[in-house]
């Protein structure tokens, strides 16, 4: 019994570590993201594996039914708001998938994208649990929004960025360590605000006392202090100002709706705020002009491109709505589809929902949609419980930026990013999982302690 409770602990250990480096490396390197992931995944499962071989030992075999329970209960994911979500989301893009034009190919991306997408958020929710667990990832996150930003700009200064020597494109536009400026911009739609909670937020609630209840409950010392929010002050004005090199419209639209948002309600956080959004228009906007006239050769012609573009791009999505409202066309054979039907560039819809709705129909749609509504409603219900300053901010924060990258799947394709996609379940397990550290949250489902 010692040594199950050993293998457990170390599973839990091992998963936790993957985590970390899931929120370290979802930057860097996608083949280190799958590494990641798949760590954690065969930690998670030889975890639950050793509890299903205790379970039948205590309880013994009692037939195939009997072994299908202790089975089923062994596996089952930790309880959460989402997981009735989830299921009934993967169960439609399986049926979607059946159904569609290629099912191979479908089933094969649902094993290969949407399931590590549910089991994602199922490590996370496993692997964080304690106030440490979510110390030490916001502070990773904080880390790597630092290093990757100062790579941006590195990267617009010289031309060339020092983390795999990525080099800027259209009128300097920089893209850091991703392979897009667009994708770097839907990265920083959640670590920015995520950054703007721990420092900008905390800062001005504690200047005026709104913070008193937060307060004596924290013994995270530094995390607390004047240090750490000027630390969080300078990576904010990094990622800002990458944020703005992107020249992401759609990532400049999404970032700043959500931080209004979140501060619509307190006057003496949203004047700073709009200060320093007028600053920040003020020199991008500007520089966006400046820089697209002369490299591209005319902002408004390329404006008015991009805009037929995504009009033609949008429409041929629409088409394939119509044509399969309810289930859809098959999740990952949008691409195939439009070459087949005479589009050579063999383009994304450049809006994760229409395409989605085109893959998996409106039901398949409409399941998703309940993800983030469950998500938020929990998250916001959980949000005055969390006690401690920094779980409370980090929290704030990942909620407001979670809000961000959906607001900017409008316009762009993060579904089908791995970094991207990596992120937002990331950010979609912690949400819950902060809470629960708290010990706010009744004891879940099956685990090693039960």
């Amino acid at each position: 019994m010692v040594d199950r409770e050993l293998i457990i602990t170390r599973c839990d250990q091992v998963m936790f570590c993957a985590v970390c480096g899931l929120a370290w490396f979802i930057p860097i390197s996608i083949a280190l993201v799958e590494w990641m992931f798949g760590i954690g995944l065969l930690a998670w499962l030889i975890k639950r594996g050793t509890i299903f071989k205790a379970l039948m030992e205590e309880e013994g075999a009692g037939g195939w039914g009997g072994q299908a329970r202790l089975l089923l209960l062994s596996f089952k994911p930790k309880h959460g708001a989402l997981n009735r979500p989830l299921l009934v989301f993967l169960a439609v893009v399986i049926v979607s998938a059946l159904l569609g034009f290629s099912p191979l190919k479908s089933l094969s991306a649902v094993l290969t994208k949407v399931l590590q997408w549910v089991m994602t958020y199922v490590i996370v929710l496993e692997a964080v649990t304690t106030r440490k667990h979510v110390r030490v990832i916001g502070l990773v996150l904080l880390a790597s929004a630092a290093l990757i930003s100062i790579n941006g700009l590195v990267q617009y200064s010289t031309g060339t960025g020092f983390i795999r020597q990525r080099t800027v494109i259209d009128g300097r536009r920089v893209m850091s360590t991703f392979r897009h400026p667009n994708d770097f911009a839907g990265w920083l739609t959640i670590i920015l605000p995520t950054v703007f909670s721990l420092s900008f937020i905390q800062f001005f609630r504690a200047r005026q006392g709104r913070d008193a209840f937060l307060e004596g409950s924290d013994r995270s010392g530094f995390l607390q202090s004047t240090a750490f929010i000027a630390i969080s002050f300078a990576v904010l004005a990094l990622a800002g100002v990458c944020l703005g090199l992107t020249y992401s419209r759609g990532g400049w639209l999404a970032t700043g709706v959500a931080l209004l948002i979140a501060t619509a309600r307190q006057p003496r956080i949203l004047v700073p705020l709009l200060v320093a959004g007028a600053v920040f228009l003020g020199v991008f906007a500007v520089r966006m002009v400046s820089d697209r006239t002369t490299n591209i050769g005319g902002s408004m012609k390329n404006v008015f491109t991009n805009v037929s573009d995504r009009n033609t791009i949008w429409s041929e999505g629409l088409q394939l709505v119509r044509e399969r409202p309810l289930l859809g066309i098959g999740f990952n054979n949008y691409l195939q589809t439009v070459k087949e039907r005479g589009n050579k560039r063999q383009e994304y819809a450049h809006n994760c929902y229409l395409q989605m709705a085109a893959e998996t129909g409106i039901a398949g749609l409409l399941a998703f949609l309940w993800i983030p509504v469950s998500l938020f409603r929990e998250g916001l219900r959980q949000l005055p419980r969390v006690r401690d300053r920094f779980p409370h901010h980090l929290l704030l924060g990942l909620l407001t930026g979670t809000g961000a990258f959906l607001l900017h799947s409008f316009f762009d394709t993060n579904f089908y990013s791995t970094q991207l996609s990596s992120l937002l379940w990331l950010a979609v397990g912690l949400i819950p999982a902060i809470p629960r550290s708290e010990g706010q949250e009744p004891p879940p489902g099956p685990s090693h302690s039960a």
